[in-house]
């Protein structure tokens, strides 16, 4: 391509577009004349004879569209501005905020169907500040047990439990209730731990507790 041809379009891609984008900018006009040599040089490199003035052409258009730079960190070439973009997209995809979970928060009707205490519960409470030296039964394995107030080395072990839930599974045409994380018939507990208990009725909780 004749070198006056690509002066007359490095001169289109100068002034008025990246000029009028870094008008702004300290040093416009140096900043301006290196994007627009570097704009025309990534055009020619990637069209031939017949389509580079098209090129030219659609990239004053997405010039036209780009909006004037606030720094010299917003300036660059068309495919440079890009990868910011896509960079900062990338970098806003891995960040939880308060839009992006507020479809998968329950409603607070949903939390009380399930059985989530919202409030203080009525009442005046239990009058039991600690179920040490109580008798409970496990909530993993079903045994009744001693609470104790810290775990020692034995309590550490004592309970052997499915971490799974039981759910059906046809096993050679036959349904059997097995657990999820060990799905075969009469499979033995897994995990190995402390025993815990659950307290579902809120109105025996402790009043200092519910306060809280």
């Amino acid at each position: 391509m004749h070198r006056s041809a690509r002066s007359s379009q490095f001169r289109h891609l100068h002034d008025p577009r990246f000029v009028s984008l870094y008008s702004t900018l300290p040093n416009c006009t140096a900043l301006a004349a290196r994007d627009a040599l570097s704009q025309e040089k990534s055009i020619y490199a990637r069209t031939t004879k017949t389509t580079y003035r098209n090129g030219v052409i659609s990239a004053l258009a997405q010039l036209k569209r780009r909006p004037p730079a606030a720094s010299p960190a917003d300036t660059g070439t068309l495919e440079q501005d890009n990868e910011r973009k896509q960079r900062a997209e990338e970098k806003e995809k891995g960040r939880l905020t308060s839009a992006r979970i507020k479809g998968y928060l329950a409603s607070r009707k949903d939390l009380e169907t399930y059985g989530y205490v919202m409030g203080v519960p009525p009442g005046p409470g239990g009058d039991q500040e600690t179920e040490e030296g109580n008798v409970r039964k496990c909530d993993r394995c079903g045994i009744d047990y001693l609470v104790h107030a810290d775990l020692n080395e034995a309590d550490r072990v004592v309970c052997s439990y499915h971490y799974g839930r039981q759910v059906m599974e046809k096993i050679k045409g036959i349904k059997h209730r097995v657990w999820s994380c060990c799905p075969a018939p009469g499979a033995l507990p897994c995990q190995q731990g402390p025993h815990v208990f659950r307290v579902s009725d809120s109105s025996t909780w402790h009043t200092s507790q519910a306060v809280r």
